[in-house]
């Protein structure tokens, strides 16, 4: 008998040493929070299969990007840096399932906030209303804000 097995993503190592000169003109943070982000990318029918588990109850698939396995997080992070690419580290740093919006005026803070939910409601992600963080002169998140 052959199992599958995950072949791991490496390609964010070195995350943690971005360019943080987007930050420097920042007096306007935002940090809008997805609503269960992970959760909300779609598996394509072909993955459904490597996340296949039996209970006692039945067999079951995934339909969406779970949680505990090797590669959501990487898998996950990619998608957003490609959804969100025209924006990335010009007016917005993303970070797994965080967003920080980066603005110098009040103005801007707005104008850059409309771009980021336009293209997040682009590719329907939904964001936590009740866990957000919009117009601050700092967040917490990624730990360095």
């Amino acid at each position: 008998m052959q199992f599958g097995y995950a072949i791991r993503d490496d390609w964010l190592e070195g995350a943690d040493s971005f360019d943080d000169s987007i930050l420097t003109l920042a007096k306007y943070l935002s940090s809008p929070d997805l609503a269960a982000g992970y959760h909300q990318v779609e598996m394509t029918a072909k993955d459904r299969e490597t996340t296949a588990f039996t209970t006692p109850f039945g067999f079951y698939e995934w339909k969406r990007l779970p949680f505990g396995l090797a590669n959501p997080p990487a898998h996950f992070s990619w998608f957003m840096q490609k959804v969100m690419s025209d924006h990335l580290f010009q007016i917005l740093i993303i970070y797994f399932d965080d967003l920080v919006v980066c603005s110098a005026s009040f103005e801007e803070c707005l104008s850059r906030l409309q771009k980021v939910f336009d293209g997040l409601g682009e590719i329907n992600l939904k964001l936590n209303p009740s866990n957000r963080y919009l117009s601050r002169p700092s967040v917490s998140s990624l730990g360095t804000f």
